[in-house]
């Protein structure tokens, strides 16, 4: 973790990421209701300037920029043959990382509001997560692919296998500060008050 900047600290308000955060999903963000657009920009929004995030993002990005489609499959299907066992040498990495740490850190003081939180690559791997998600390849999700393409995901009230609840998926891209160009994407599972005025 780099010193002075801590992902853990970062669940608190910070004007300027929020500020930086509006201008990456307003223009698609419009039917979104406000009060989810809010939360987004207060609580989620922060977190994609932090130091330690983005640098985790780089960093897998730099591992894997070169992958096959066929290696991404593969990846994914060891994936989910490993899920609910102890030898998980797929999902381990990205569920005990300093990143996910943070992220189950951040879900756990939530109040409930956070079900489920993950990062993902560019090419929609999972980076870190709070718990193991279904799958390791989220680029073919919305949650990834509409952040990425749009700049901003909401889903509709679901209810989700991994985590045995029902909730709003909302993402949003997670863009480089030094060059503006999108690296990966964040995706959140809301409890469904969230969406409420």
């Amino acid at each position: 973790m780099t010193p002075g900047k801590r992902i853990s600290t970062l669940g608190a308000p910070l004007v300027a990421g929020a500020l930086i955060g509006v201008t990456f999903i307003a223009p698609a963000a419009a039917d979104a209701p406000p009060s989810l657009k809010r939360y987004l920009e207060v609580h989620i929004l922060p977190w994609l300037t932090d130091e330690d995030l983005l640098t985790a993002v780089r960093a897998q990005n730099a591992m894997t920029a070169a992958y096959s489609s066929a290696e991404i499959e593969r990846l994914d299907q060891l994936w989910r043959q490993q899920a609910g066992t102890e030898n998980a040498p797929v999902i381990t990495p990205v569920i005990d990382n300093p990143l996910a740490a943070a992220l189950r850190a951040w879900r756990d003081n939530s109040d409930d509001l956070i079900h489920e939180i993950f990062v993902m690559d560019r090419v929609g791997l999972n980076v870190a997560a709070a718990a193991p998600t279904s799958d390791y390849w989220q680029g073919d999700e919305p949650e990834h692919a509409d952040a990425i393409a749009n700049g901003f995901y909401v889903g509709s009230l679901e209810f989700d296998d991994s985590v045995q609840r029902y909730q709003v998926d909302a993402a949003v891209p997670i863009h480089d500060p030094d060059t503006g160009a999108i690296i990966g994407a964040l995706a959140v599972g809301l409890d469904p008050s969230v969406m409420l005025e």
